[in-house]
């Protein structure tokens, strides 16, 4: 590969980015109408999934994790901070609090 002297480089650059310049046409930008503010019909359809079956509690935390009975009365289990909160299904109502001791086995 032939050494270029520095001043023959710089004029190969500036030619080939006159070169550039020229095949370069501008875009026009794009303009699109504003957003009519006002319910649209999807927003309508996911306001309608409120939560009317809120179970009320006095826990205050991050929930780990939601377990359902297989067999009747299909008590609903949930879990977090290091105790697990078992509520009736029917009423919603918390049945029984369950702090477990330190250690636990899994089988």
């Amino acid at each position: 590969m032939a050494r270029v002297e520095g001043s023959t480089a710089m004029t190969s650059l500036v030619e080939r980015t006159q070169e550039l310049d020229t095949k370069f046409t501008p875009l026009q930008i794009k303009r699109f109408p504003k957003r009519v503010l006002g319910e649209t019909s999807e927003e309508k359809h996911w306001k309608g999934f409120t939560n009317k079956t809120e179970i009320p509690s006095d826990y205050k935390g991050r929930v780990a994790c939601i377990d359902f009975s297989m067999r009747a009365p299909y008590t609903c289990a949930a879990t977090g901070q290091g105790k697990v909160m078992l509520y009736d299904p029917k009423s919603h109502e918390k049945v029984k609090d369950v702090h477990p001791p330190d250690t636990v086995y899994c089988t």
